[in-house]
Protein backbone atom coordinates (compact mmCIF):
# COMPACT_ATOMS: atom_id res chain seq x y z
CA UNK A 1 0.00 0.00 0.00
CA UNK A 2 2.74 2.46 0.91
CA UNK A 3 4.54 1.99 -2.39
CA UNK A 4 1.31 2.84 -4.22
CA UNK A 5 0.75 5.92 -2.06
CA UNK A 6 4.34 7.10 -2.63
CA UNK A 7 3.92 6.63 -6.36
CA UNK A 8 0.72 8.67 -6.39
CA UNK A 9 2.34 11.47 -4.38
CA UNK A 10 5.15 11.57 -6.96
CA UNK A 11 2.64 11.73 -9.81
CA UNK A 12 0.48 14.48 -8.25
CA UNK A 13 3.29 16.72 -6.98
CA UNK A 14 5.62 16.21 -9.95
CA UNK A 15 8.52 15.59 -7.58
CA UNK A 16 10.04 12.19 -6.75
CA UNK A 17 8.96 10.82 -3.41
CA UNK A 18 10.23 7.59 -1.93
CA UNK A 19 8.68 7.30 1.47
CA UNK A 20 10.98 5.49 3.83
CA UNK A 21 9.95 6.72 7.25
CA UNK A 22 6.59 6.16 8.83
CA UNK A 23 5.46 6.97 12.36
CA UNK A 24 2.06 6.79 13.91
CA UNK A 25 0.44 10.12 14.82
CA UNK A 26 -2.87 11.19 16.26
CA UNK A 27 -5.61 11.33 13.63
CA UNK A 28 -8.84 11.40 15.57
CA UNK A 29 -11.03 8.59 16.85
CA UNK A 30 -12.16 6.95 13.60
CA UNK A 31 -9.03 6.87 11.41
CA UNK A 32 -5.48 5.68 11.76
CA UNK A 33 -2.89 8.29 10.84
CA UNK A 34 0.77 8.23 9.84
CA UNK A 35 3.51 10.76 9.17
CA UNK A 36 5.01 9.59 5.86
CA UNK A 37 8.44 11.03 4.99
CA UNK A 38 11.42 10.59 2.66
CA UNK A 39 13.66 12.75 4.82
CA UNK A 40 12.96 15.91 2.79
CA UNK A 41 9.20 16.08 2.66
CA UNK A 42 6.55 14.79 5.07
CA UNK A 43 2.90 14.06 4.41
CA UNK A 44 0.00 13.35 6.71
CA UNK A 45 -1.76 10.12 5.70
CA UNK A 46 -5.09 8.97 7.12
CA UNK A 47 -6.49 5.56 6.30
CA UNK A 48 -9.62 3.56 6.98
CA UNK A 49 -11.53 0.69 5.38
CA UNK A 50 -11.88 0.81 1.59
CA UNK A 51 -15.66 1.33 1.80
CA UNK A 52 -15.02 4.74 3.40
CA UNK A 53 -13.15 6.27 0.47
CA UNK A 54 -16.10 8.61 -0.25
CA UNK A 55 -15.64 10.07 3.23
CA UNK A 56 -12.04 10.97 2.38
CA UNK A 57 -12.98 12.33 -1.03
CA UNK A 58 -15.58 14.65 0.53
CA UNK A 59 -13.08 15.74 3.18
CA UNK A 60 -10.55 16.61 0.48
CA UNK A 61 -13.15 18.59 -1.44
CA UNK A 62 -14.15 20.41 1.73
CA UNK A 63 -10.56 21.35 2.55
CA UNK A 64 -10.13 22.71 -0.97
CA UNK A 65 -13.26 24.83 -0.55
CA UNK A 66 -12.00 26.22 2.76
CA UNK A 67 -8.61 26.97 1.19
CA UNK A 68 -10.31 28.97 -1.57
CA UNK A 69 -11.75 31.37 0.99
CA UNK A 70 -8.20 32.53 1.87
CA UNK A 71 -9.31 33.11 5.44
CA UNK A 72 -7.70 30.28 7.44
CA UNK A 73 -4.77 27.96 6.80
CA UNK A 74 -5.75 24.32 6.32
CA UNK A 75 -3.72 21.35 5.06
CA UNK A 76 -4.08 21.05 1.30
CA UNK A 77 -5.16 17.64 0.00
CA UNK A 78 -2.61 15.81 -2.15
CA UNK A 79 -4.37 12.61 -3.21
CA UNK A 80 -6.74 9.90 -2.07
CA UNK A 81 -7.87 6.46 -3.16
CA UNK A 82 -7.98 2.79 -2.20
CA UNK A 83 -5.29 0.15 -2.00
CA UNK A 84 -5.05 -3.33 -0.45
CA UNK A 85 -8.48 -3.14 1.20
CA UNK A 86 -7.93 0.31 2.70
CA UNK A 87 -8.87 3.85 1.76
CA UNK A 88 -6.45 6.70 2.31
CA UNK A 89 -6.18 10.46 2.22
CA UNK A 90 -2.83 12.21 1.85
CA UNK A 91 -2.59 15.77 3.16
CA UNK A 92 0.09 18.40 3.31
CA UNK A 93 2.04 18.22 6.57
CA UNK A 94 1.73 21.37 8.67
CA UNK A 95 4.04 22.08 11.57
CA UNK A 96 1.95 23.51 14.36
CA UNK A 97 3.01 26.66 16.16
CA UNK A 98 2.78 27.38 19.88
CA UNK A 99 -0.61 27.10 21.57
CA UNK A 100 -1.18 30.38 23.36
CA UNK A 101 -3.85 33.04 23.80
CA UNK A 102 -2.70 35.01 20.76
CA UNK A 103 -2.82 31.93 18.53
CA UNK A 104 -6.32 31.00 19.68
CA UNK A 105 -7.52 34.57 19.18
CA UNK A 106 -6.11 34.61 15.65
CA UNK A 107 -7.74 31.29 14.87
CA UNK A 108 -11.09 32.54 16.16
CA UNK A 109 -10.91 35.59 13.94
CA UNK A 110 -9.95 33.48 10.94
CA UNK A 111 -12.86 31.08 11.55
CA UNK A 112 -15.22 34.06 11.79
CA UNK A 113 -13.85 35.32 8.49
CA UNK A 114 -14.44 31.95 6.88
CA UNK A 115 -18.06 31.92 8.05
CA UNK A 116 -18.65 35.31 6.48
CA UNK A 117 -18.03 33.81 3.04
CA UNK A 118 -21.40 33.41 1.29
CA UNK A 119 -22.75 31.56 -1.71
CA UNK A 120 -25.31 32.55 -4.33
CA UNK A 121 -26.94 29.17 -3.77
CA UNK A 122 -27.87 29.91 -0.16
CA UNK A 123 -26.82 27.72 2.74
CA UNK A 124 -25.41 24.25 2.15
CA UNK A 125 -22.97 22.60 -0.22
CA UNK A 126 -23.09 20.62 -3.45
CA UNK A 127 -21.54 17.57 -1.77
CA UNK A 128 -22.79 15.46 1.13
CA UNK A 129 -20.02 14.68 3.60
CA UNK A 130 -19.50 13.35 7.12
CA UNK A 131 -18.91 14.59 10.63
CA UNK A 132 -16.57 11.94 11.92
CA UNK A 133 -18.01 8.83 10.32
CA UNK A 134 -21.60 10.09 10.54
CA UNK A 135 -23.23 11.16 7.27
CA UNK A 136 -23.94 14.88 7.07
CA UNK A 137 -26.64 16.27 4.75
CA UNK A 138 -25.77 19.54 2.99
CA UNK A 139 -28.72 20.08 0.64
CA UNK A 140 -29.17 23.75 -0.20
CA UNK A 141 -31.57 25.89 1.82
CA UNK A 142 -32.35 29.56 1.31
CA UNK A 143 -32.66 30.15 5.06
CA UNK A 144 -29.82 29.58 7.54
CA UNK A 145 -32.11 28.65 10.44
CA UNK A 146 -33.93 26.10 8.31
CA UNK A 147 -30.63 24.59 7.14
CA UNK A 148 -29.22 24.36 10.67
CA UNK A 149 -32.41 23.02 12.25
CA UNK A 150 -33.05 20.39 9.55
CA UNK A 151 -29.57 19.33 8.44
CA UNK A 152 -27.61 19.79 11.64
CA UNK A 153 -29.49 19.77 14.96
CA UNK A 154 -32.62 18.01 13.70
CA UNK A 155 -30.62 15.43 11.73
CA UNK A 156 -28.43 14.61 14.73
CA UNK A 157 -31.46 14.33 17.02
CA UNK A 158 -33.11 11.92 14.60
CA UNK A 159 -29.93 9.85 14.40
CA UNK A 160 -29.80 9.70 18.18
CA UNK A 161 -33.39 8.48 18.28
CA UNK A 162 -32.76 5.81 15.65
CA UNK A 163 -29.46 4.58 17.02
CA UNK A 164 -30.31 3.86 20.58
CA UNK A 165 -30.30 7.07 22.59
CA UNK A 166 -30.15 6.33 26.30
CA UNK A 167 -33.21 8.46 27.02
CA UNK A 168 -35.14 6.81 24.18
CA UNK A 169 -34.55 3.32 25.54
CA UNK A 170 -35.21 4.05 29.20
CA UNK A 171 -37.41 7.17 29.11
CA UNK A 172 -34.78 8.93 31.21
CA UNK A 173 -35.53 12.51 30.30
CA UNK A 174 -37.42 15.47 31.72
CA UNK A 175 -39.53 17.95 29.78
CA UNK A 176 -41.84 20.87 30.28
CA UNK A 177 -44.23 22.78 28.09
CA UNK A 178 -45.22 26.42 27.86
CA UNK A 179 -47.35 28.48 25.53
CA UNK A 180 -45.94 31.31 23.44
CA UNK A 181 -48.92 33.40 22.37
CA UNK A 182 -48.62 35.80 19.44
CA UNK A 183 -50.56 38.86 20.61
CA UNK A 184 -50.85 41.27 17.68
CA UNK A 185 -47.23 42.47 17.59
CA UNK A 186 -45.37 40.53 20.29
CA UNK A 187 -45.03 37.16 21.98
CA UNK A 188 -46.35 36.53 25.46
CA UNK A 189 -44.76 33.39 26.95
CA UNK A 190 -47.16 32.32 29.67
CA UNK A 191 -45.57 31.77 33.12
CA UNK A 192 -42.21 31.04 31.57
CA UNK A 193 -40.19 31.24 34.78
CA UNK A 194 -42.44 28.79 36.60
CA UNK A 195 -42.13 26.30 33.74
CA UNK A 196 -38.34 26.60 33.56
CA UNK A 197 -38.00 26.29 37.33
CA UNK A 198 -40.04 23.10 37.19
CA UNK A 199 -37.91 21.78 34.31
CA UNK A 200 -34.71 22.44 36.24
CA UNK A 201 -36.02 20.86 39.44
CA UNK A 202 -37.08 17.70 37.63
CA UNK A 203 -33.74 17.49 35.83
CA UNK A 204 -31.79 17.87 39.08
CA UNK A 205 -33.90 15.21 40.78
CA UNK A 206 -33.22 12.86 37.86
CA UNK A 207 -29.47 13.49 37.89
CA UNK A 208 -29.69 15.39 34.59
CA UNK A 209 -27.92 18.57 35.64
CA UNK A 210 -27.26 21.10 32.89
CA UNK A 211 -25.29 24.33 32.90
CA UNK A 212 -27.73 26.71 31.19
CA UNK A 213 -29.43 29.28 33.39
CA UNK A 214 -33.09 30.23 33.07
CA UNK A 215 -31.92 33.35 31.24
CA UNK A 216 -30.03 31.17 28.75
CA UNK A 217 -33.12 29.03 28.17
CA UNK A 218 -35.32 32.10 27.78
CA UNK A 219 -32.87 33.43 25.20
CA UNK A 220 -33.11 30.09 23.41
CA UNK A 221 -36.91 30.30 23.35
CA UNK A 222 -36.77 33.83 21.96
CA UNK A 223 -34.19 32.83 19.36
CA UNK A 224 -36.45 29.97 18.25
CA UNK A 225 -39.49 32.23 18.02
CA UNK A 226 -37.46 34.77 16.06
CA UNK A 227 -36.78 32.17 13.36
CA UNK A 228 -40.29 30.78 12.83
CA UNK A 229 -43.41 32.36 11.30
CA UNK A 230 -45.41 34.38 13.80
CA UNK A 231 -48.10 32.18 15.31
CA UNK A 232 -49.05 30.55 18.60
CA UNK A 233 -46.58 27.88 19.68
CA UNK A 234 -46.38 25.18 22.28
CA UNK A 235 -42.75 25.34 23.41
CA UNK A 236 -41.22 22.16 24.78
CA UNK A 237 -37.79 22.22 26.41
CA UNK A 238 -36.50 18.71 27.01
CA UNK A 239 -33.48 17.48 28.97
CA UNK A 240 -32.13 14.09 27.97
CA UNK A 241 -29.12 11.90 27.30
CA UNK A 242 -28.60 11.21 23.60
CA UNK A 243 -25.62 8.88 23.97
CA UNK A 244 -26.24 5.30 22.78
CA UNK A 245 -25.61 3.59 26.14
CA UNK A 246 -27.98 1.15 27.74
CA UNK A 247 -26.49 1.42 31.21
CA UNK A 248 -26.13 4.78 32.89
CA UNK A 249 -24.06 6.92 35.19
CA UNK A 250 -24.31 10.57 36.13
CA UNK A 251 -21.15 11.41 34.18
CA UNK A 252 -22.88 10.79 30.85
CA UNK A 253 -23.42 14.00 28.82
CA UNK A 254 -26.76 15.78 29.21
CA UNK A 255 -28.40 17.53 26.27
CA UNK A 256 -31.10 20.20 26.18
CA UNK A 257 -33.31 20.89 23.17
CA UNK A 258 -36.16 23.36 22.72
CA UNK A 259 -38.92 22.46 20.28
CA UNK A 260 -41.78 24.60 19.04
CA UNK A 261 -45.06 23.26 17.67
CA UNK A 262 -47.77 25.43 16.16
CA UNK A 263 -51.04 25.18 18.01
CA UNK A 264 -54.44 26.85 18.18
CA UNK A 265 -55.73 28.89 21.09
CA UNK A 266 -59.08 29.85 22.62
CA UNK A 267 -60.90 26.72 21.41
CA UNK A 268 -63.51 25.77 23.99
CA UNK A 269 -65.28 22.98 22.13
CA UNK A 270 -66.62 20.50 24.72
CA UNK A 271 -64.83 17.19 25.22
CA UNK A 272 -66.09 13.77 26.24
CA UNK A 273 -64.39 11.52 28.79
CA UNK A 274 -64.70 8.15 30.42
CA UNK A 275 -63.05 6.48 33.39
CA UNK A 276 -59.88 4.86 32.17
CA UNK A 277 -59.14 1.19 32.51
CA UNK A 278 -55.51 2.20 33.12
CA UNK A 279 -54.69 3.12 36.69
CA UNK A 280 -52.70 6.29 37.33
CA UNK A 281 -49.07 5.39 37.95
CA UNK A 282 -48.17 5.81 41.60
CA UNK A 283 -46.23 8.94 42.46
CA UNK A 284 -44.38 6.86 45.02
CA UNK A 285 -43.09 4.66 42.22
CA UNK A 286 -42.30 7.43 39.72
CA UNK A 287 -42.54 11.01 41.06
CA UNK A 288 -45.29 12.70 39.07
CA UNK A 289 -44.06 16.25 39.71
CA UNK A 290 -40.73 15.73 37.89
CA UNK A 291 -42.35 15.38 34.43
CA UNK A 292 -40.23 12.36 33.53
CA UNK A 293 -40.57 11.36 29.89
CA UNK A 294 -41.19 7.68 30.60
CA UNK A 295 -44.05 8.47 32.98
CA UNK A 296 -46.17 9.68 30.10
CA UNK A 297 -46.49 6.20 28.64
CA UNK A 298 -49.20 5.88 31.29
CA UNK A 299 -51.02 8.89 29.81
CA UNK A 300 -50.48 7.64 26.27
CA UNK A 301 -52.11 4.29 27.02
CA UNK A 302 -55.10 5.91 28.72
CA UNK A 303 -55.61 8.53 25.96
CA UNK A 304 -55.25 5.95 23.19
CA UNK A 305 -57.78 3.62 24.82
CA UNK A 306 -60.21 6.54 25.28
CA UNK A 307 -59.98 7.61 21.65
CA UNK A 308 -60.37 4.01 20.48
CA UNK A 309 -63.59 3.85 22.50
CA UNK A 310 -64.92 7.07 20.97
CA UNK A 311 -64.00 9.55 23.74
CA UNK A 312 -61.66 12.52 23.64
CA UNK A 313 -59.91 11.86 26.93
CA UNK A 314 -60.00 9.80 30.11
CA UNK A 315 -60.05 10.34 33.85
CA UNK A 316 -57.58 8.13 35.69
CA UNK A 317 -58.02 6.61 39.13
CA UNK A 318 -55.31 6.02 41.71
CA UNK A 319 -54.62 2.79 43.59
CA UNK A 320 -57.42 3.55 46.03
CA UNK A 321 -59.97 4.27 43.32
CA UNK A 322 -59.97 8.08 43.69
CA UNK A 323 -60.14 10.34 40.64
CA UNK A 324 -56.77 11.96 39.99
CA UNK A 325 -56.79 13.83 36.68
CA UNK A 326 -57.15 13.41 32.92
CA UNK A 327 -54.30 12.05 30.84
CA UNK A 328 -52.51 15.42 30.68
CA UNK A 329 -54.79 17.92 32.44
CA UNK A 330 -56.18 18.72 35.85
CA UNK A 331 -59.88 18.26 36.57
CA UNK A 332 -62.28 20.86 37.93
CA UNK A 333 -65.89 20.01 38.84
CA UNK A 334 -68.69 22.56 39.18
CA UNK A 335 -71.37 22.34 41.85
CA UNK A 336 -73.68 25.38 41.89
CA UNK A 337 -71.41 28.29 42.90
CA UNK A 338 -68.52 26.10 44.10
CA UNK A 339 -65.54 24.57 42.35
CA UNK A 340 -64.39 21.13 43.48
CA UNK A 341 -61.02 19.74 42.41
CA UNK A 342 -59.05 16.68 43.56
CA UNK A 343 -56.76 17.45 46.50
CA UNK A 344 -53.13 17.10 45.60
CA UNK A 345 -51.54 13.76 46.41
CA UNK A 346 -48.30 12.20 45.11
CA UNK A 347 -50.44 10.79 42.27
CA UNK A 348 -51.74 14.15 40.98
CA UNK A 349 -49.71 16.60 38.94
CA UNK A 350 -49.73 20.14 40.38
CA UNK A 351 -50.26 21.93 37.08
CA UNK A 352 -49.26 25.54 36.58
CA UNK A 353 -52.63 26.25 34.96
CA UNK A 354 -54.30 24.62 37.97
CA UNK A 355 -52.39 26.97 40.25
CA UNK A 356 -53.36 29.98 38.13
CA UNK A 357 -57.06 29.09 38.31
CA UNK A 358 -56.91 28.76 42.09
CA UNK A 359 -55.43 32.27 42.20
CA UNK A 360 -58.21 33.54 39.92
CA UNK A 361 -60.86 31.91 42.10
CA UNK A 362 -59.43 33.53 45.21
CA UNK A 363 -59.30 36.96 43.57
CA UNK A 364 -62.93 36.68 42.43
CA UNK A 365 -64.26 35.18 45.64
CA UNK A 366 -65.20 31.85 44.04
CA UNK A 367 -65.35 29.04 46.61
CA UNK A 368 -62.94 26.18 45.91
CA UNK A 369 -62.95 22.84 47.68
CA UNK A 370 -59.95 20.53 47.32
CA UNK A 371 -60.82 17.01 48.42
CA UNK A 372 -60.86 13.36 47.41
CA UNK A 373 -63.36 12.69 44.62
CA UNK A 374 -64.76 9.27 43.77
CA UNK A 375 -66.26 8.10 40.44
CA UNK A 376 -69.70 7.50 41.93
CA UNK A 377 -69.95 11.21 42.78
CA UNK A 378 -69.77 12.42 39.19
CA UNK A 379 -73.54 12.48 38.80
CA UNK A 380 -73.81 15.08 41.59
CA UNK A 381 -72.06 17.87 39.66
CA UNK A 382 -73.47 20.46 37.26
CA UNK A 383 -70.43 20.61 35.04
CA UNK A 384 -66.72 19.94 34.68
CA UNK A 385 -63.71 21.16 32.76
CA UNK A 386 -60.06 20.29 32.18
CA UNK A 387 -57.14 22.69 32.48
CA UNK A 388 -53.59 22.39 31.17
CA UNK A 389 -50.95 24.46 29.38
CA UNK A 390 -51.57 23.43 25.78
CA UNK A 391 -55.19 22.37 26.29
CA UNK A 392 -55.98 25.63 28.10
CA UNK A 393 -59.53 25.32 29.51
CA UNK A 394 -61.83 22.73 27.93
CA UNK A 395 -65.42 22.14 29.11
CA UNK A 396 -66.59 18.55 29.45
CA UNK A 397 -69.84 17.54 27.78
CA UNK A 398 -69.75 14.23 29.59
CA UNK A 399 -67.87 11.84 31.79
CA UNK A 400 -69.53 8.62 30.75
CA UNK A 401 -72.34 8.05 31.55
CA UNK A 402 -72.99 11.52 33.05
CA UNK A 403 -73.91 14.49 30.81
CA UNK A 404 -73.06 18.15 31.54
CA UNK A 405 -73.76 21.57 30.08
CA UNK A 406 -70.35 22.80 31.20
CA UNK A 407 -69.87 25.30 28.35
CA UNK A 408 -72.71 27.47 29.64
CA UNK A 409 -71.99 27.17 33.33
CA UNK A 410 -71.40 30.70 34.70
CA UNK A 411 -68.33 29.71 36.73
CA UNK A 412 -66.68 28.10 33.70
CA UNK A 413 -67.46 31.18 31.58
CA UNK A 414 -65.94 33.36 34.29
CA UNK A 415 -62.75 31.30 34.47
CA UNK A 416 -62.47 31.25 30.67
CA UNK A 417 -62.85 35.03 30.44
CA UNK A 418 -60.16 35.66 33.07
CA UNK A 419 -57.80 33.13 31.52
CA UNK A 420 -58.09 34.64 28.06
CA UNK A 421 -57.53 38.14 29.40
CA UNK A 422 -54.30 36.95 30.99
CA UNK A 423 -53.02 35.13 27.92
CA UNK A 424 -53.92 37.95 25.53
CA UNK A 425 -51.79 40.54 27.33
Amino acid sequence: MWTQIASQITQVTGQPFEGKERRSVSGGCINQATAFSDGLRTFFVKFNEAVNVAMFEAEAMGLNEIDKTRTIRVPRPVCWGTESGSSYLVLEWLELGPSNAQAWEAMGKQLAGMHRVTSNHGFGWHQQNTIGATPQVNSWKSDWAEFFSEHRIGYQLNLAKRRGAHSLHLGVGVFDGMMAYWNHDHYYVHRQTAHLDRLRNGAIQMGLRFSWSNEDLQSGVLALLDQVPTDNYYIRPIVYRSGPQLNFNDAMPVDVAILGVRTVRDVDKPLTCHISQFERVSGRAIPITWKICGTYVNSYLARRAAETSGFNDALMLDQEGRITEATAANLFLLQKDTVVTPALTPNIFPGITRSLLLEVAQSLGIAVVERDIWPQELGNFDGAFLAATMMELKPLASVHPYQYDSSNHPIFRCFLKEFQEITHQ
